[in-house]
């Protein structure tokens, strides 16, 4: 039976079991319908030249590609040990990329809009290549590129609509001096400070913003003005990253009404007891609940937990800590010493009061794990079987002389008590009603709220 007999279909499916080499030696140049049906082949599963010998690949790049390389979908060469210097042998051919123009077709443009970009470096040997609209949920600035694409330019607003994390480190205006990009969804911004103009135009909303981390390798008059614009126009901004060991100063005076979180994140940089004092002072430092830093000494530690009024959480580095791989937990002379000065005995009246009416709390796990890591949130958030257990104690009792004496008590600062009972108010919904249905309760028992 002729080959020439069998269905287009059918020598396509024979085409995928033949090597590039083999297929254009034998069909391409031996009428018109097999030209026709090598450049469909071509143009469905590309030209693969990384297995191809180099004698094969010099007759192919002199005869055969020139006709074909506006047809073929993708091409690939390779530098391995197997084909040593193909990508060379293949730019000294004088192709480029702008020969490579299917990307260009109407079927590409017109009938599915599917546009491609490619971002370079003039410096440095790779390059992105990606489809339009973006669909990936991370975008970087690191390095100045170079962009083309076939996107229009007046659409450049719309592909970046999936970009959530995005990371500036560059000089903007080598992006954008020419472009309309700009992104509408952010919510996780890594940025380097100082920025230009082109910044703003990039990013013209905050107001998804969830995430912010800053860093600076120069001073600069305009940082702190910029960095505070970020935060007005971060409407629900709620940690906030400070990478460096520069911010902590005099003028650290930013303002923002809804971050609760803060991190200082340094490389072999600690954070004195000066500093700390002006982070605790300042309005972020009062309304933070979770903190993450270094200290040069464990006295920071100490003045951080009393001065900071609603932290919760603290997450520390102590440079004077002297921990090696063998040192348990329990064993931590840091540990030791952090649960001793931070769990004094409550001698104020208030303090006393809180006591009778809270209960005492049972030893936690929580409050073993300080070691280097301090986290006085008794877990971040009380379970609400806890917190039904203490009311139940509580409101049956009324003291905490008669609670049961197993277990060993856990001492615990004034402060936490405060934030024990805030808890113990506004984080359940456990109304004096359901109290006193499910624990036959008196309601008299009930009469005097807890602070």
């Amino acid at each position: 039976m002729s080959l020439e007999l069998l269905a287009n279909e059918l020598i396509l499916d024979l085409f995928k079991f033949l090597t590039c080499a083999h297929l254009i030696h034998t069909f391409v140049g031996l009428n018109s319908r097999f030209d026709a049906l090598g450049l469909n082949h071509f143009q469905t599963h590309g030209l693969d030249l990384r297995t191809v010998s180099k004698n094969d690949f010099d007759t192919i790049c002199r005869q055969y590609l020139m006709p074909m390389i506006n047809r073929i979908s993708t091409l690939c060469l390779s530098d391995k040990d197997d084909t040593p210097g193909q990508i060379n042998r293949f730019h000294a051919y004088d192709f480029t990329l702008c020969e490579l123009n299917e990307i260009l077709h109407r079927f590409w443009l017109d009938e599915h809009c599917w546009f491609v970009q490619c971002d370079w470096n003039p410096e440095r040997s790779d390059a992105d290549v990606y489809t339009l609209p973006f669909a990936f949920s991370d975008f970087e600035f690191v390095f100045p590129n170079i962009s083309k694409s076939t996107c229009p330019t007046n659409n450049d607003q719309w592909p970046y609509d999936c970009v959530r994390r995005l990371t500036c480190k560059a000089d903007l205006s080598q992006y954008l001096s020419d472009s309309s990009i700009q992104f509408f969804n952010i919510q996780d911004l890594s940025i380097e400070l100082p920025v230009n103009h082109h910044f703003c135009s990039m990013v013209p909303k905050l107001n998804r913003l969830r995430f912010l981390r800053v860093s600076s390798n120069e001073h600069s008059q305009h940082i702190p003005t910029q960095l505070q614009t970020l935060l007005n126009s971060a409407s629900h901004l709620f940690s906030l990253t400070f990478n460096g060991s520069r911010w902590l100063n005099s003028s650290f005076e930013f303002k923002s009404e809804t971050v609760s979180q803060l991190k200082f994140d340094s490389i072999n940089a600690y954070y004195n007891q000066q500093q700390c004092t002006i982070l605790s002072s300042l309005l972020l430092g009062i309304q933070c609940e979770a903190l993450s830093i270094a200290v040069e000494n464990r006295e920071c530690i100490v003045d951080v937990v009393n001065t900071m009024i609603n932290l919760r959480a603290l997450h520390v580095q102590c440079h004077d800590n002297k921990l090696n791989a063998d040192t348990t937990t329990t064993e931590d002379e840091l540990v030791k010493w952090l649960q001793h000065r931070l769990s004094p005995t409550l001698t104020r009246q208030e303090g006393e009061e809180l006591v009778k009416r809270v209960c005492n709390i049972y030893e936690d796990l929580a409050n073993q794990n300080v070691k280097t890591t301090v986290n006085y949130s008794k877990k971040r958030n009380i379970p609400e079987r806890t917190l039904r257990y203490m009311l139940k104690k509580y409101l049956i009792y009324g003291t905490t002389e008669f609670l049961p004496s197993k277990g060993r008590p856990v001492k615990i600062t004034n402060q936490q008590l405060n934030r024990l009972v805030k808890a113990v108010n506004n984080k359940t919904d456990i109304s004096q009603r359901q109290i006193v249905r499910r624990h036959k309760v008196h309601h008299t028992t009930i009469s005097r709220p807890l602070r």
